[in-house]
């Protein structure tokens, strides 16, 4: 999957680059170790993007890929561990408007970017249970920067005895439910960054790679045992039944007392309980329901801005346009024209940017 640290001569200064004039080994890229695979994932689509396999290798693992400088400018490196994981880091810049395919498997990702087409988050994950092929129309001049480990079922079948979907059903589950930061391991963005900062290279990068793959799985598994274990059961499951409530009734009023009936708590244990299965307050949790429903409504319908927020719960259009500038970092009608160059599946008809 494609994501994003700042290009071009980031490499050559500062801490996290990828020293381009450090070059280690001019070895063909798929006789590097961890290459093969890396490469056959990669090399297709990344051709859109002008990314081309390089016989400079700055990790001496993995396959590297130089833009074309006519296409796009920067790098993108991929290391594979057998067919079981893979430890991605890019940064490049488009230097032309151009459509970009990939096709998605079973699979689970987490994220830590610095730049991309829309605001970037600090961690993002991806579940993917069914095959499905992504197009997104990329317009000169965007950025995309990132480190990114992928699990594959190999991964989980050796680690756990089943597939992705079986072992992470209630990772899935969990992940989902923590809409509060506070939830989040904060080690685990600090080992991302480790990744795309690094300059080990050949069997020390690898030794690294694969070790921070295993340990950002296992902290993502203690977060989960931690969520399960923090409330009980039918607590728990309370909390989850209002959670889903709110989410089918956001454009209606919510009230802090109702939410409360509805668990059959009272309002001090609901609020307790609620901060301690999502990791926010109630009032946040509502907060982030309505700008993620209106996320959606922006990027797929052609409805107005004062009719979403209407239907995200919002009185006034205008004090839903403040909450959304806020928390998202661009306007709602800013966001609906960048959703739709990154997700539009008709390229001819995508919205052009300014």
């Amino acid at each position: 999957m494609l994501a994003t640290p700042n290009y071009g001569e980031r490499g050559s200064k500062g801490k996290g680059s990828m020293r381009m004039n450090r070059v280690r080994s001019r070895i063909s890229d798929s006789d590097a170790p961890g290459g093969s695979w890396a490469e056959s994932l990669f090399t297709a689509p990344l051709a859109n993007v002008g990314l081309a396999p390089s016989c400079e290798n700055p990790r001496d693992c993995g396959v590297f890929f130089m833009g074309d400088g006519e296409v796009s400018e920067g790098w993108y490196h991929a290391w594979s561990l057998d067919r079981d994981l893979v430890v991605a880091s890019c940064d490049f810049r488009l230097l032309k408007r151009v459509p970009f395919a990939f096709d998605f498997t079973n699979y689970f990702a987490i994220r830590h970017e610095t730049a991309g087409i829309l605001p970037p988050a600090q961690i993002m994950t991806f579940l993917e249970t069914r095959p499905r092929t992504g197009r997104v129309f990329m317009p000169a001049g965007t950025h995309v920067a990132y480190t990114e480990i992928e699990y594959y079922d190999g991964y989980f079948e050796k680690a756990f005895g089943s597939g992705c979907s079986g072992s992470l059903s209630r990772l899935a589950a969990c992940l989902g439910a923590m809409r509060g930061r506070s939830m989040w391991d904060p080690q685990i963005p600090h080992l991302l960054e480790t990744i795309g900062n690094t300059e080990a290279h050949g069997r020390a990068a690898e030794l690294l790679f694969a070790g921070i793959a295993n340990e950002v799985m296992g902290r993502l598994l203690i977060m989960e045992e931690r969520f399960s274990e923090a409330v009980d059961d039918g607590d728990r499951q309370a909390i989850v039944l209002v959670a889903d409530h709110i989410r089918a009734n956001i454009d209606a009023p919510l009230r802090l007392e109702e939410l409360a009936d509805r668990a059959q708590m009272g309002a001090t244990k609901f609020k307790r309980l609620f901060r301690q299965t999502t990791g926010t307050t109630t009032t946040e949790f509502i907060a982030i329901e309505r700008v993620e429903q209106a996320k959606q409504l922006l990027a797929s319908s052609e409805l107005s801005i004062g009719q979403i927020a209407r239907m995200c719960g919002f009185a006034r259009a205008t004090s839903f346009s403040a909450l959304f500038s806020k928390r998202v970092g661009t306007p709602p009608r800013t966001f609906r024209k960048l959703a739709r160059v990154a997700f539009s599946d008709d390229p001819v008809r995508t919205v052009e940017l300014c």
